[in-house]
């Protein structure tokens, strides 16, 4: 009987896999796996999300990282809707266009502007205008002056900032660069609402820029740090507003008392065009960004029809 328990004994042993030659069967069938999983995704993918499933998002990424670089080195020059002849773009290729007035007249028509009713103080066509525009200019940054911030209480400022955010993400889609906030009303409006007003806006423009302009008294106020680094961790860039700024000692002066401000923060300048000694003091200061818009213009009266 003692054999023939051996005999039974052996041949279970003659059936048993050693350890390696499990985990080589298992690297096996997993190699397998990924071949036909990855023939799967490269039959069933385009190219390019094949790649990024497979690659990753490190080349989009490195793509957006560069625009921004683009966008924060800017020297944008003054351009009105509508205006006419080729001799306008022979020397711009970055510009600035304002989108409304101070008090919120919009510098154009719309399909979104006819729907939201609001006034326009001139009678050219937003995407008309855009696309002569992006024909010559590779960089459009469109100057925008919020409203909503002028409402009382948060739910009547997220509406208003909801209209103007379809107002401003129409002109992104219509070729535009990035959106410039100006005259945010600083002295009334508390902080909370507007960095819940930027938010808003930011949410809106995706991957588009958006910076606010600070005026320098602001800028310069006891306290204004906390509103300045807070901004600054809202917004893609921020700018020192000297366009209403005066000084006894001449352009080179302001340009030295928003010099610290323009270091501190990577600021651009937002002049207007009218500042001509302060415009080409602007150019000769090292590493300026320059933002210039013309002054908005009043709302019509009566007996000043629109042209």
């Amino acid at each position: 009987m003692q054999p023939f328990g051996n005999r039974i004994h052996n041949t279970h042993r003659r059936g048993t896999l050693s350890p390696l030659a499990i985990i080589l069967i298992c690297a096996g069938g997993a190699l397998l796996l990924a071949i036909i999983i990855g023939l799967f995704l490269n039959a069933s993918l385009d190219d390019e999300a094949y790649e990024r499933l497979t690659v990753g998002e490190q080349l989009e990424i490195e793509q957006n990282e560069s625009n921004k670089t683009y966008t924060r080195d800017v020297h944008a020059d003054a351009y009105v809707f509508g205006k006419e002849g080729e001799s306008v773009w022979e020397n711009l290729s970055e510009i600035s266009v304002t989108l409304n007035t101070p008090t919120g007249q919009i510098n154009y028509t719309s399909e979104v502007v006819e729907f939201l009713a609001m006034q326009s103080i001139s009678q050219t066509a937003l995407y008309d205008a855009m696309g002569e525009v992006n024909m010559f200019a590779d960089f459009v940054s469109g100057v925008f002056y919020p409203q909503a911030l002028y409402s009382e209480g948060s739910d009547l400022q997220y509406a208003a900032a909801a209209k103007e955010c379809a107002l401003m993400r129409e002109f992104l889609r219509a070729g535009g660069s990035e959106i410039l906030l100006c005259g945010i009303p600083f002295s009334r409006t508390d902080t909370a609402s507007i960095l819940r007003y930027v938010k808003q806006v930011k949410a809106m423009a995706g991957d588009s820029p958006v910076g606010v302009a600070i005026p320098l008294a602001i800028a310069r106020a006891d306290g204004a740090w906390t509103l300045l680094e807070s901004l600054a961790k809202e917004c893609d860039f921020l700018a020192i507003d000297l366009s209403e700024t005066a000084s006894v000692g001449g352009a080179e002066q302001i340009l030295t008392d928003a010099r610290y401000y323009i270091q501190q923060y990577d600021m651009r300048v937002v002049l207007s065009e009218q500042q001509e000694e302060l415009i080409l003091a602007a150019f000769a200061y090292p590493d300026v960004q320059i933002i210039t818009h013309y002054t908005p213009a009043l709302p019509p009266t009566t007996d000043q029809p629109i042209q």
